[in-house]
């Protein structure tokens, strides 16, 4: 799941893998928001990514990774934008 700054519930994905003890896998899932806060130097808004791994229908594992939402652009004319700003 995805939680704003204050715990809030932005986005929700679930993924279903069986995996065998000792192996690892990778797993790719998408999610969209929208109107997000967007992270630049002003205001380095951050998300946080929290992934729950199950065994059993129990939470046995979980790990949380920040996640800050900006575009950039290097334009031959305008040079470097952040969010669209130079």
């Amino acid at each position: 799941m995805i939680v704003d700054k204050d715990g809030k519930e932005i986005a929700v994905v679930e993924t279903k893998q069986n995996i065998q003890k000792g192996i690892h896998k990778r797993n790719c899932t998408k999610s969209r928001f929208t109107n997000p806060s967007l992270w630049s130097i002003e205001n380095p808004y951050l998300y946080k990514v929290i992934t729950l791994v199950e065994c059993g229908g129990k939470v046995c594992d979980n790990y949380q990774t920040s996640l800050g939402i900006r575009s950039f652009v290097f334009d031959i004319a305008k040079g470097f934008l952040l969010n669209g700003k130079h």
